[in-house]
């Protein structure tokens, strides 16, 4: 068996199912097969049906580019996916939306939920931003912990459980969160949300979702994203609830060549991202030097701000009767999974 995640970036979301699945599963990944695991991650698209293999899924959510059709997936072996939209687009039975396979860190004792020490605040941007935007200052000026999702997941992970608050604009930052039982506020860049994903989740957790919309950071970032100019504002601003009612239709693929253009997309930025993302990371080093800092300050400052005021707003928060229940329901998902192939407990 193999895993089937988004291997491109080093995002700690995409990259759990590099650690994960080898501990909960060793003995199927040892086995050579014809099953594909579609693990952790929003993977569940039309192209997924391309891929060779019987497809298993777990965990998993949608969100990017049109559905598989209803054909392809009654051929899928579904354990559970990350939540009701995700059930529903693909015809899938209401009890099917569990929760993120991401909580499945459930079962692993060193990165299980205990009591700790909590201090402070972190701010876990999206991956996109980690690299575009100029957040590192400000939450300097600010007093909170800037988690990069580029960091090693063993770090992410411990640096959200043992804060008293989390921002968060990288999904998994919230959903990790949510399982350490961090109150969380979801903050969101206009051209980088995807609230289809995000609304899947919180509809799983009974939450409401409605971001604290994000403000372009400096001259460089805005280059590269453009914006009006009131997305220069500092203020407190919220983005439109998003609702269930939102995303009542059902995009699916119509035929090959619409698929086709769309795996060449992929590919052609998959080749194009490592070079890019080098210069964005030596744009950031540049940032970080004296000269550029000094001329930054008087926006970070307003940007630092910001963020403590974001800290003020209301938080979100799952039910820890609900956590509770998910939880056993992701145990029993995997304990099927396991007995199906033959893996004794």
């Amino acid at each position: 068996m193999r895993v089937f995640y988004y291997a491109v970036t080093s995002n700690f979301g995409d990259h759990m199912n590099s650690w994960l699945w080898p501990r909960l599963i060793p003995e199927l990944l040892a086995q050579k097969s014809n099953d594909v695991l579609i693990g952790i991650g929003s993977l569940i698209q039309a192209d997924v049906g391309k891929l060779q293999g019987n497809k298993i899924v777990f965990g998993t959510g949608s969100g990017y580019g049109p559905m598989p059709l209803p054909s392809e997936v009654r051929d899928w072996r579904v354990y559970c996916v990350r939540g009701p939209l995700s059930a529903r687009m693909l015809g899938l039975p209401a009890e099917k939306a569990v929760v993120d396979g991401a909580w499945l860190v459930d079962s692993l004792p060193e990165f299980r939920f205990r009591e700790r020490e909590r201090r402070g605040t972190v701010f876990v941007p999206h991956w996109t931003t980690d690299l575009y935007a100029n957040w590192r200052q400000p939450c300097r000026e600010a007093g909170i912990r800037y988690v990069s999702p580029f960091l090693d997941g063993a770090a992410v992970l411990d640096s959200i459980a043992g804060a008293e608050l989390a921002i968060v604009e990288s999904l998994h930052g919230a959903i990790m969160a949510d399982y350490y039982r961090v109150p969380w506020i979801p903050v969101a860049t206009g051209e980088r949300v995807l609230s289809f994903k995000w609304l899947d989740f919180c509809l799983s957790l009974g939450l409401r979702f409605r971001p604290i919309h994000l403000p372009i950071t400096d001259s460089i970032e805005r280059a590269i994203v453009p914006a009006p100019e009131d997305e220069w504002s500092s203020g407190v601003r919220y983005m439109p609830e998003a609702v269930e009612a939102d995303f009542a239709e059902v995009p699916r693929a119509r035929h090959t060549p619409v698929s086709w253009q769309y795996r060449m997309k992929v590919k052609a930025k998959a080749l194009a991202r490592p070079a890019r993302t080098g210069a964005w990371r030596a744009i950031n080093a540049l940032r970080e030097t004296a000269p550029l800092r000094a001329a930054f300050r008087p926006r970070s400052q307003a940007l630092a701000d910001l963020l403590q005021a974001i800290a003020q707003e209301p938080s979100l928060l799952s039910s820890d009767s609900l956590r509770e229940r998910k939880l056993e329901q992701l145990t029993q998902c995997l304990e099927q999974f396991r007995s199906d192939f033959g893996v004794r407990s």
